[in-house]
């Protein structure tokens, strides 16, 4: 059997992309690099642009889709997202043959990847994070949300691998230099998910058969290593492997199945 495997290529407010690989082929989540630095990075990882079978976008904000259409127009790859992500001007020139519309909840094959997009709460047009089989393994990437409900805990229940974000430490952001409006946006029920939403998430996901579980999207300004460690702690000890993403460096190869 081939191998199932991922890693990020950047996590955090200066660029997303998170890389999934079955089969020789590979599935791009989100591009929020330019072109020439997402190839860079694909070349630092030893990853060949070429084998790129789509790019599933999860939703319109820059740091997730800066190079989506340059990719897309250079390398003539699909891009995948809801109808109101792909309506965005923000993705750039794509043609429409090379758009494919995605419908929240329905699982679709995209090459060797099957894949399914879950809606979530987030300031953005209609927003999706991901779940993707590979053999008979799955991963979920769940960031870019502010709030969570038992029906995403359905979902992302009984998953073998799963990326998530902790962006940031309540007290860090309160106590902060960001303005009172951003304050608010971050932490609100759209915004993105704190240390200690992320760790009453995993309360719920991490006993469901979860191994893996891979941290990311940290804030530079409003979060810490330690605090994630500190604050994730208990939910972490039940996983057999976690690790914390790094924005400036792609991470190494996580092994699914």
């Amino acid at each position: 059997m081939s191998s199932f495997k991922f890693l990020s290529l950047g996590s955090g407010s200066k660029g997303n992309g998170t890389l999934l690989s079955l089969d020789d082929h590979l599935l791009l989540i989100d591009c929020g690099f330019s072109a020439r630095e997402a190839v860079q990075r694909l070349a630092d990882v030893g990853a060949d642009p070429k084998k790129l079978v789509g790019i599933l976008v999860t939703h319109e904000h820059g740091d997730h889709i800066g190079g989506v259409g340059a990719m897309a127009r250079k390398f003539k790859i699909p891009v995948l997202a809801s109808r109101g992500t792909l309506g965005s001007s923000k993705l750039g020139k794509i043609g429409d043959e090379q758009k494919v519309e995605l419908t929240e909840a329905h699982w679709q094959y995209v090459g060797p990847f099957k894949v399914m997009p879950v809606a979530v709460n987030h300031d953005a047009k209609q927003p999706f994070q991901y779940l993707v089989q590979g053999n008979q393994s799955r991963f979920g990437i769940l960031t870019d949300l502010g709030s969570w409900s038992y029906a995403l805990v359905d979902y992302f229940s009984n998953l073998d691998a799963l990326l998530i974000e902790a962006n940031h430490d309540l007290e860090m952001l309160h106590r902060g230099n960001y303005p009172p409006s951003l304050k608010r946006r971050v932490s609100g029920p759209y915004g993105h998910l704190s240390n200690e939403q992320t760790a009453n998430l995993l309360e719920e996901i991490a006993p469901k058969g979860l191994s893996q579980v891979v941290i990311g999207h940290l804030s530079e300004n409003n979060n810490c290593p330690n605090l994630v460690e500190k604050t994730l702690g208990t939910y972490l000890e039940k996983v057999d492997r976690y690790a914390l993403l790094e924005q400036s460096t792609p991470s190494s190869w996580f092994e699914i199945a």
